[in-house]
């Protein structure tokens, strides 16, 4: 069981530049999303899967619902 790769700074300014609205927003974008993402940002993103980018932008929201101290999801 070999450990995840820590995100690099090119890896989160890509997901960042295409993903950013669904963070700000707190909604979880779609795999066709992530797809998307990884497309326009192939060499950037090259040893991420779709899957792994939507957890990412998760744990992007969870963490900033954390800071705001709100632990229930806008609806």
């Amino acid at each position: 069981h070999k450990p995840k790769p820590k995100w690099d700074e090119a890896e989160v300014c890509a997901v960042e530049k295409h993903l950013m609205r669904f963070i700000k927003e707190h909604k979880l974008p779609q795999k066709d999303d992530c797809t998307r993402c990884l497309e326009a940002e192939p060499r950037a993103l090259k040893n991420r899967s779709w899957r792994g980018i939507k957890d990412y932008v998760r744990n992007r929201i969870t963490a900033l619902q954390r800071q705001s101290g709100s632990s229930n999801a806008p609806s």
